[in-house]
């Protein structure tokens, strides 16, 4: 009987650190833990559809995530904060822009480095405010849809 109770015990045990590991995998892979690395703040018009959390790329490579986004009171615009790889070396002129990984996927931020090697370093907690939007959908739809009637009216 004791024996029982005793496997039991250390049976509920490993299945507790297990829980404990699938946990802490699924918060350090969501992008909810997003410290550390080099943080940069991007100013743009709207992000629509831009998560938290959402992945940063260069050149395809995942090399950061976005930590926060907020309204700047100033100016009305969104800013969001990234944080990326301390290896990665970008330099004034880099390009924002928010891109989607298809028709279902979900919005990233990409960045285009900026290519003139005497420009200086980007460093930590820069603005970078060359930033593209992304495409909204619907708008793209409704222009394909409904031409423009510039010009007045046709008849």
């Amino acid at each position: 009987m004791r024996q029982r109770s005793i496997l039991e015990i250390l049976v509920g045990a490993a299945i507790l650190c297990i829980a404990i590991g699938f946990l802490t995998y699924a918060v350090v892979n969501s992008g909810r833990a997003t410290s550390g690395g080099m943080a940069l703040n991007l100013r743009f018009d709207r992000v629509d559809g831009l998560p938290l959390g959402a992945t940063v790329k260069v050149a395809g490579v995942d090399v950061g995530r976005v930590a926060n986004i907020r309204v700047d009171m100033q100016t009305y615009q969104a800013m969001v904060e990234i944080h990326v790889q301390d290896w990665l070396r970008l330099r004034k002129g880099t390009v924002a822009r928010i891109l989607s990984e298809g028709l279902m996927g979900g919005n990233y931020v990409a960045l285009d480095p900026g290519q003139d090697d005497s420009a200086p370093l980007l460093a930590d907690g820069a603005l970078i405010t060359d930033t593209y939007p992304p495409v909204n959908l619907n708008d793209l739809i409704g222009r394909v849809m409904m031409p423009s009637t510039e010009g007045g009216a046709r008849q």
